[in-house]
C-alpha cells in the first residue's frame, strides 16, 4: 500500500477534509480522527462503515454511542461515553465474527525530529478499551516504531481490558504507557485490533500518541 502525506499525518490515499486534522482527543496527538469523532458512523449491527484517516481489514467501523437502555449488539451507551470523554462516536470491530483492524502510518513531526533522533523524547501512548458486558470479545492498539525505510525499531502495546476489568459490564477503561522513543524512528504505525464472535464487541475510543 503507498501512503500519502497529508499535514503533519500520512494516511492511506484518502482525501481528508483539513477539518478532520484537528480532530484529536487531545492537545499534541498525532494520531489523526483517533477519536472516531470524524464520521461517518454506524448506528447499528448490521452496517461497518470505515472510520475517516485509517485503513482497515474486516468489519472494522465507527460506530455511534447509544442513547441509555439500548441493549442490542454492537451498542454501547451514552453513559460509557460520559465517563471516558468519548463523545459521540468510538471504534468496532463490527458485524463479522473474527479479526478486524484499523491502520494508520505517519511520520515524527519536524519540530519532535531533533529531540528523538538525540534520543531524549518520550512519548505517552492511551486509548480508552473495552467490550461488551461477560463476553470476551477485545481491542487493542499497538505503536510500532519504524525508521525511514520502515524499519521495525520497537512495539508499545495497549490492552486488551478484560471481562473482570470491566466487572462485565460495557464499558471502556483508560490504558496509558510512557515509553522512550527509539532515537532512529521516523514514521509511526498504529493499529487497532478487534477479536470476537458474532458482532465483534471489541471497543476503543480516544487512541492518542504524544510526543514530548
Amino acid at each position: 500500500m503507498k501512503w500519502r502525506a497529508f499535514g503533519s499525518a500520512v494516511v492511506g490515499a484518502l482525501a481528508i477534509p483539513a477539518a478532520a486534522l484537528a480532530l484529536a482527543p487531545g492537545p499534541g496527538n498525532l494520531v489523526l480522527n483517533g477519536d472516531a469523532e470524524f464520521g461517518p458512523f454506524a448506528h447499528d449491527a448490521t452496517t461497518a462503515l470505515k472510520p475517516v484517516g485509517w485503513k482497515t481489514t474486516g468489519s472494522f467501523t465507527a460506530l455511534l454511542y447509544q442513547e441509555p437502555g439500548a441493549t442490542s449488539a454492537g451498542s454501547v451507551g451514552a453513559a460509557a461515553a460520559k465517563a471516558i470523554g468519548g463523545g459521540k462516536a468510538l471504534f468496532a470491530g463490527g458485524p463479522t465474527s473474527g479479526t478486524a483492524t484499523a491502520t494508520q502510518r505517519f511520520p515524527i513531526p519536524q519540530p519532535l525530529l531533533t529531540a528523538v533522533a538525540a534520543g531524549r523524547a518520550h512519548a505517552t501512548a492511551s486509548a480508552a478499551l473495552g467490550g461488551r458486558q461477560g463476553q470476551g470479545d477485545a481491542a487493542t492498539v499497538t505503536f510500532r516504531w519504524r525508521s525511514a525505510d520502515g524499519k521495525l525499531l520497537g512495539t508499545v502495546r495497549l490492552g486488551p481490558v478484560t471481562p473482570a476489568q470491566r466487572a462485565n459490564t460495557t464499558k471502556l477503561l483508560r490504558v496509558a504507557k510512557t515509553v522512550a522513543v527509539p532515537a532512529a524512528t521516523r514514521l509511526v504505525q498504529v493499529t487497532i485490533t478487534a477479536t470476537g464472535g458474532g458482532y465483534i464487541d471489541g471497543y476503543a475510543d480516544n487512541v492518542s500518541l504524544v510526543l514530548k
